[in-house]
């Protein structure tokens, strides 16, 4: 799920593993919690004695800068150093988790269900809120005044997807097509992949191809007053559910929960609660669900059994 306040063409950069945000910006020399200013001191129980957070990277140019008032606050409420690192969120964060070199991580809905199918220790603690919604929507765009006007028209278009480990730049729309009849292998004449949900968007507006799968744009991950004009949604996917919040294979309950409160926790009267959720693109966090990601589950399995071209 990308969000945050950002521009068409900049939502993800692939580059390297980037870390930011040493413990020693939330602690003091002495290594006690510094007094935060802006943030209420709810301390609670954890067992580790710091926490590694790993947050996706999905702006470019993104140096965590943002996500600097986040960690003061989880640190001076969880009384633990907290050190955000910030990666890739397809392939880089789903290996940091199951390799253990962070504790927590956000990942997407795929990258998640993917991380517990291959280790099943992997638990998911809380759910993002996005413009008021813990779900999300997969689009097919086509320019304002293309030829097409039904689904079932696009056969035989050009289209371009984000990539394979995209929801709902690839896995959902595909889903799409094969619940309405369609071989998504066999529908359109040709497809390309083209890494980032805007740059879907400014291949179809260019022509490049005549349709493309992205997530919703009327969600705020374009930020809430950026809407790419000349662009026309010809069909909509399932709700897919947003990121979640995952912990690595052996983190204790005790931690988890305190995390879970510490983020629930983050919202009005908190002082600063609403910059630092604007800063990072999200309106709060709910309680995990399991079953909440078993669509994602269900849509897998059968894009797993489709039948080859």
């Amino acid at each position: 799920m990308k969000r945050g306040s950002t521009s068409p063409g900049a939502d993800l950069r692939p580059s390297g593993l980037v870390l930011v945000l040493l413990a020693a910006l939330s602690f003091a020399c002495d290594g006690s919690p510094k007094q935060a200013t802006a943030l209420p001191a709810a301390q609670q129980h954890v067992s580790v004695r710091r926490l590694v957070f790993g947050m996706p990277l999905y702006r470019q140019n993104d140096d965590g800068t943002a996500l600097r008032p986040f960690a003061d606050y989880l640190s001076h409420s969880l009384g633990v150093p907290v050190e955000i690192r910030v990666a890739e969120p397809y392939q880089q964060l789903p290996a940091l988790l199951l390799s253990g070199a962070v504790d927590i991580a956000e990942l997407p809905p795929l990258a998640y269900v993917r991380a517990r199918t291959a280790n099943g220790e992997v638990r998911v603690v809380a759910t993002v809120v996005i413009s008021g919604n813990p779900t999300y929507l997969g689009h097919l765009y086509v320019k304002s005044d293309s030829r097409f006007h039904s689904l079932a028209d696009l056969q035989g278009a050009r289209i371009g997807y984000v990539n394979p480990d995209s929801s709902s730049g690839y896995l959902f729309p595909r889903d799409l097509l094969r619940q309405k009849g369609f071989n998504p292998d066999q529908f359109f004449s040709s497809s390309r992949m083209l890494g980032k949900h805007s740059l879907v968007l400014d291949a179809v507006l260019a022509g490049d191809v005549e349709v493309g799968a992205a997530e919703d744009v009327t969600s705020e991950w374009l930020g809430p007053t950026v809407r790419p004009e000349g662009l026309r949604v010809i069909a909509k996917t399932e709700r897919i559910p947003n990121d979640c919040v995952a912990a690595r294979p052996g983190l204790d309950a005790a931690t988890q929960q305190a995390l879970l409160r510490v983020l629930q926790e983050l919202h009005p009267p908190v002082r600063d609660a609403a910059a630092i959720m604007s800063a990072i693109g999200v309106n709060g966090w709910i309680a995990a669900d399991e079953a909440r990601y078993d669509r994602v589950r269900a849509v897998l399995a059968r894009e797993t059994q489709s039948p080859a071209k």
